[in-house]
């Protein structure tokens, strides 16, 4: 209701998206475990491939922030006022 519902008037729709992508975020890992089983249980369905996207899913954050620590960065340049 915070989001979508009349309880959540007077809340920006920055502050709306922040508690979507909470949401989002918090069942991103119930959602993997439970699909393994279920890939798993299936007859014909390619166990292997769906493995690999949920190992993709979890390792991708980790291996985006070990790619920005491994990159160099360009200086920060800082501007002066004239005058």
């Amino acid at each position: 209701p915070w989001i979508f519902g009349r309880a959540g008037r007077g809340i920006s729709l920055v502050n709306r998206w922040k508690m979507f992508d909470n949401l989002r975020r918090t069942v991103s890992p119930i959602a993997c475990v439970l699909l393994l089983p279920a890939a798993w249980s299936m007859p014909g369905a390619p166990q292997g491939a769906w493995a690999a996207f949920v190992l993709a899913n979890l390792a991708f954050p980790g291996l985006l922030s070990l790619l920005g620590g491994l990159l160099p960065r360009r200086p920060r340049q800082y501007f002066r006022a004239q005058g």
